[in-house]
């Protein structure tokens, strides 16, 4: 398992990770959410960061922050994926449920009748 990972190693995890989601037959849709976020991730990365510049936890939370401006429940879709496809390019499996040390906390969402008066 790796423990820390480069901008350059996550590119090179993007195609397998993709493989792997088709390969354990996840929907057509699910494929492109993860692989839009996926994609996502490695452009705002790249903003900033040279092939061999390591990814920190610090990275992740700018990211967050960056899509603070879609809806409540897409950030938290977002967040789910960002995580799944930062924890394949850390562990190379795409069934762990551990968290890496990339992982993100995810939003939380108020209920309409716990913030009524």
């Amino acid at each position: 398992m790796v423990e820390k990972i480069t901008l350059g190693e996550m590119k090179e995890c993007f195609d397998s990770y993709i493989e792997e989601c088709a390969d354990h037959e996840f929907s057509d849709n699910t494929i492109m959410r993860y692989k839009r976020v996926a994609r996502n991730i490695i452009d705002f990365m790249e903003k900033d960061h040279n092939n061999d510049d390591e990814i920190k936890k610090s990275d992740m939370i700018r990211w967050k922050k960056s899509i603070e401006e879609y809806a409540p429940e897409s950030q938290k879709v977002f967040i789910v994926s960002a995580n799944k496809f930062t924890r394949y390019c850390v562990t190379e499996n795409i069934d762990d449920k551990n968290k890496c040390y990339l992982t993100i906390k995810n939003i939380r969402i108020q209920d309409a009748a716990q913030t009524a008066d």
